[in-house]
């Protein structure tokens, strides 16, 4: 077999393809050893530039599209976990709300217990003959302004009646 140099390497002899012929002259053309222009000019480099191209293009299309894709999951997958987070953040608004419903009425109950305690209290303190000042709290409000609604209501009749009483009066001493 005979031994060809390339380079200065030397290697037994290989039958000549069109693959090795543009390969060794793409080799040229990267380590400078051959004009650019020359090698653009003949058939095989152009051949070799233009398969060269569109392998890298297709690589840099199906990269971008790979990667579109998985960003496209990425943002449907957040897409799917702020719809979740926001279902859930109401549900815990909903809950809050009850909560605090639930504790304010609480407040008032505990309120109202005391001060029914308190009253049962005054009570029985009041049947032993300790008479003592009565305490009433907010929830007593709505009673004494009914109370007092009462007792100005009957204010106001006792002044309509004694005002009829002191007209019949002057009128009797005058008939008479």
């Amino acid at each position: 077999m005979e031994t060809r140099s390339v380079k200065g390497y030397s290697k037994k002899a290989a039958p000549f393809t069109e693959d090795t012929i543009q390969n060794a002259r793409w080799a040229g053309l990267c380590s400078g050893g051959e004009r650019p222009r020359e090698m653009l000019e003949s058939g095989d480099c152009r051949n070799i530039m233009e398969r060269f191209s569109k392998r890298f293009s297709d690589h840099l299309v199906e990269t971008v599209v790979n990667t579109l894709e998985m960003k496209r999951k990425q943002l449907l997958t957040m897409k799917h976990e702020l719809i979740r987070s926001e279902c859930y953040m109401k549900k815990l608004e909903k809950d809050y709300a009850e909560m605090k419903q639930r504790y304010c009425d609480l407040k008032n109950s505990t309120t109202f217990l005391s001060d029914l305690k308190n009253m049962k209290e005054l009570l029985e303190k009041n049947k032993h003959g300790k008479r003592a000042k009565p305490v009433y709290g907010l929830t007593s409000l709505p009673a004494l302004l009914l109370e007092a609604e009462g007792i100005m209501g009957a204010e106001t009749k006792l002044h309509n009646i004694n005002k009829k009483l002191e007209k019949s009066i002057i009128l009797d001493s005058c008939a008479k």
